[in-house]
């Protein structure tokens, strides 16, 4: 289904994804809202870090597998996690390559199978055309199956909204919202919250700029059904 107006709304920014300094740890681990992370213009150096909770038990913080890595010694927040069943979850949130000046930030995505965490790995899909990506929001409906999404600029520095499936543990191929660019007429878009009931049938929120100006903020509903 496409993106669709529901009611004016609070103002939005072109650009408005950022980070915040330090360690930021997961949050909101099974049930409750995704852990967000503001932005901050210059960012130290930061690793996302994941902890998992067993029989009501918590675990000790550790550094998502390859994060480092993708990050290049930069910074890295997971901003949601969702989980399907018991030890079977997904994570995602951005990374930047730079430590002290704004840089060039992606979106990533970990899953978790069995209690055990797998690699963090890019978003596939064109989502760091303009250098600024980030998946805002994850919920899995059952292991290995979840949907997602965020924001991304496009080639033409616009903030655009995207959505992205794992399907059995496999992560698709990211892409832009349907119908979001027709509404988004002043460029800043973005998905910030995701909720599926079943695999393949997820409804997800956001926000867009509706002037040419970017001046007015509107909201957006869009559902998935079916896989679609």
């Amino acid at each position: 289904m496409s993106a669709m107006q529901i009611a004016p709304g609070a103002r939005l920014r072109r650009g408005v994804l950022t980070v915040v300094a330090g360690l930021t740890l997961v949050a909101a681990l099974a049930a409750g809202g995704p852990a967000r992370a503001s932005m901050a213009a210059a960012a130290n150096a930061a690793a996302a870090a994941r902890a998992t909770a067993s029989g009501g038990t918590w675990g000790k913080a550790e550094e998502i597998p390859g994060i480092a890595a993708l990050a290049e010694d930069g910074s890295s927040y997971a901003l949601s996690v969702s989980c399907g069943a018991p030890g079977n979850c997904s994570a995602g949130g951005n990374y930047s390559t730079f430590v002290n000046e704004p840089g060039p930030i992606g979106a990533f995505v970990v899953s978790e199978q069995g209690g055990t965490w797998g690699t963090a790995e890019q978003v596939a899909g064109p989502l760091n055309q303009g250098g600024n990506a980030s998946l805002n929001s994850v919920s899995c409906a059952s292991a290995g199956n979840c949907s997602a999404g965020g924001r991304y600029l496009d080639s033409s520095g616009d903030g655009q909204a995207f959505v992205v499936g794992e399907t059995n543990g496999t992560w698709g191929t990211a892409k832009e919202e349907p119908g979001i660019v027709a509404l988004n007429k002043g460029g800043s878009a973005l998905i910030d919250s995701v909720s599926c009931a079943s695999a393949g049938n997820c409804s997800v929120g956001g926000g867009y700029a509706g002037s040419p100006n970017g001046s007015s903020g509107e909201l957006f509903v869009v559902g998935e059904m079916n896989g679609t």
